[in-house]
């Protein structure tokens, strides 16, 4: 059961990602200007803030956000 959900998971992802893919497509097809952002100038900009939520809140707040970074 456990590999069904992983695997489930696995396309879920897969065709939100492909349906995002298609729908920018679409919508700068139809004359939509859409901006990229700057992931690492963002990144870095919010790094002081994950410092910040440690020292707030402590190991746990340490542990969600290595969770989020390794959702990658």
């Amino acid at each position: 059961m456990r590999e069904s959900v992983i695997e489930s998971q696995e396309a879920e992802r897969k065709a939100v990602q492909d349906d995002d893919t298609n729908l920018l497509k679409e919508i700068k097809a139809k004359g939509m200007l859409v901006n990229d952002a700057d992931r690492e100038a963002f990144k870095k900009t919010v790094m002081p803030l994950r410092e910040e939520a440690v020292k707030e809140f402590g190991p746990k707040a340490k542990e969600w956000i290595d969770r989020i970074e390794t959702t990658k």
